[in-house]
């Protein structure tokens, strides 16, 4: 009989906690967590001397821009970064078309991963580079790259970098 009470109760409790279907992308109550959420860090201008040399190179509708140091060229200078911001399921950001701009960065992160062999005769780039980081397709993502890095790849990813990094 206690056996029978037990295999009941434990029949209850395996129900109850098997019993609901939660979303990989959920964190508790609320709307579920965005599979992709990036900030997308564009240099723009050039390298100059001093911090608001750099500053007064934003653009004027640039709501997150700022300076940042150059340290690997001599005399050290000073750059300009333009941050964006884009989210993906839902599509919103800091961009004229969100939903392209998502489908801009698949295509971008495949370019910049997949593997190419090119030899490419690249110019000596001054400055901070390019830069995508936060989450993408659950995951986090940090990658740094340059124009080089581009090199080799097909034109999609061209044309997917110069959506998401205009300037």
């Amino acid at each position: 009989m206690r056996i029978a009470v037990a295999m009941v109760l434990f029949g209850f409790l395996a129900a109850g906690c098997s019993g609901g279907q939660v979303d990989a992308a959920s964190d508790g109550p609320g709307p579920p967590t965005p599979q992709t959420s990036v900030v997308l860090s564009d240099p723009i201008g050039k390298a100059v001397g001093t911090r608001s040399e750099a500053l007064a190179q934003c653009p004027s509708a640039a709501r997150a821009c700022h300076a940042v140091r150059v340290r690997h060229v001599a005399p050290a200078g000073w750059a300009t970064v333009v941050d964006r911001q884009l989210t993906c399921s839902p599509d919103e950001g800091s961009y004229r078309d969100n939903h392209a701009a998502c489908r801009a960065l698949t295509t971008l992160i495949d370019g910049l991963r997949a593997h190419r062999v090119h030899v490419c005769m690249c110019p000596l780039l001054i400055g901070p580079g390019f830069t995508i980081e936060g989450r993408y397709q659950l995951k986090d993502v940090r990658l740094h790259f340059t124009a080089c890095s581009l090199c080799g790849a097909p034109k999609r990813v061209g044309a997917a970098s110069g959506l998401l990094f205009p300037t």
